[in-house]
């Protein structure tokens, strides 16, 4: 093999390994700066949607859906699913609480909107893959 062939399968290979490393560092930052469910998303739907979509209570009762946990989150409701992971704008939840006009109800249905901050929070959360963490 000649030198200069061995040089360009050498740069070729330090470019993919750097590729490769870059990647996983950014998905690590990625994932490091991502909403947990349990510390930013969670305490949302407590102050916010529990009080009526929890077992026994309206929301449950009408539509089956329980947000007080993340496995009632994503069991969804007789809409469908709550939450569709990587994709916020696909699931119900983001419909009803960005107020869509076109969509069939608005919730918190006590007439006031959740602050654009907690919004923005749950819909990372579930473009960040809706985890369990």
């Amino acid at each position: 093999m000649r030198l200069s062939t061995k040089k360009g399968c050498f740069t070729a290979m330090a470019a993919a390994a750097f590729c490769v490393l870059a990647a996983g560092a950014g998905f690590a930052a990625e994932t490091a700066d991502s909403p947990s469910f349990k510390q930013d998303v969670l305490p949302i739907l407590q102050q916010n949607c529990s009080h009526c979509h929890a077992p026994g209570q309206i929301g449950f009762q009408s539509i089956g859906l329980d947000l007080t946990s993340y496995r009632g989150v994503m069991a969804g409701s007789r809409h469908g699913q709550t939450v569709i992971p990587h994709q916020p704008g696909f699931g119900t939840l983001m419909k009803v609480l960005d107020w869509k006009k076109d969509y069939y109800t608005h919730m918190p249905a006590m007439g006031h909107q959740l602050p654009e901050k907690d919004l923005d929070t749950i819909r990372a959360w579930i473009a960040a893959g809706a985890k369990n963490n």
